[in-house]
């Protein structure tokens, strides 16, 4: 993944630098890595994008950055024990190229319905509720400060 500025920065060096074919190849490819993006996994077990701030959930989210627009995909469990409901902190984006432009509501779906999220640059909230062991299914885009 790379922000405008580091892909800039990356075309700008090549063009300064004697010129070679490796040199364009390499300009080009960090290009279509942008556009074309590996999606990074991320779970309450590892930080590749954020870190879980509650043992009350378990989370398996695809990340996928194209551009400035970010796409989440995957699931969120409740594993607390109880029904969890009100403003309740999930995970923080760690990683700042992936940081939300703006505070984003997240709508989640599960057999009972829409389970509605927040995302701000502190940390994806839980804003209504999650019954025991439920699972809800993330599938949305925001967009990066970055």
């Amino acid at each position: 993944m790379a922000t405008k500025t580091s892909i800039t920065s990356t075309i700008n060096g090549f063009i300064t630098a004697i010129v070679t074919v490796t040199k364009v190849r390499n300009a080009f490819d960090t290009l279509l890595n942008n556009i074309y993006p590996t999606p990074i996994l991320d779970t309450q077990a590892t930080t590749n994008v954020a870190t879980s701030l509650s043992a009350n959930f378990e989370y398996s989210l695809q990340f996928t950055k194209t551009g400035r627009n970010i796409h989440v995909y995957g699931t969120i469990q409740n594993v607390s024990g109880s029904i969890l409901g009100g403003v309740e902190d999930v995970l923080e984006i760690t990683t700042s190229e992936f940081d939300p432009y703006t505070t984003y509501t997240l709508i989640g779906s599960n057999s009972n319905g829409n389970v509605e999220f927040s995302l701000n640059v502190d940390a994806l909230t839980l804003v209504s509720s999650i019954g025991v062991d439920e699972i809800v299914v993330i599938n949305q885009t925001y967009q990066s400060l970055n």
